[in-house]
């Protein structure tokens, strides 16, 4: 398995933590990496989440003659989808704010990256009233060994 995926499973594992019980705002309902599980996130009354990436920046780094390693900046995206009746952009904070404190728990991603830096927070209209999508942007900063991902 590629750095990339543990980085992104580990993402999954992290968000799964957020709940009212461990000091949240919110208790999450689905986080999925699956693109096909879309339509599943929209009905749910539970914040829920969609991991995925968007670009792997690389530069090549000589460490000796004999090996080179690979930096790379994964541009992360955690698609959020809130529910509520009332107090919409309320519940967006809400859950953007308990995705950002989480993401900071663990910033090397369980040994497997060097750092987690917030980058951009982007605002979607939902399917009606009652939802609102957005897209929390995350660069993810890693290193390994160059023919070795």
């Amino acid at each position: 398995m590629s750095k990339r995926e543990d980085i992104l499973d580990n993402v999954v594992t992290t968000l799964a933590g957020i709940k009212k019980t461990n000091g949240y705002n919110n208790d999450i309902g689905l986080v999925t990496r699956e693109v096909n599980d879309w339509n599943k996130l929209l009905p749910n009354q539970k914040p829920a989440a969609m991991v995925f990436w968007t670009s792997d920046d690389k530069e090549t780094e000589t460490i000796s003659l004999s090996g080179q390693y690979v930096l790379s900046n994964l541009n992360l995206v955690i698609r959020g989808v809130v529910y509520a009746k009332s107090g919409l952009e309320e519940a967006l904070n809400d859950f953007a704010e308990d995705i950002e404190t989480i993401m900071a728990v663990d910033e090397e991603r369980d040994s497997n990256a060097n750092y987690t830096i917030p980058r951009r927070i982007t605002v979607y209209q939902g399917e009606d009233s009652y939802n609102i999508i957005f897209d929390y942007e995350f660069i993810i900063g890693y290193h390994y060994v160059y023919g070795s991902p």
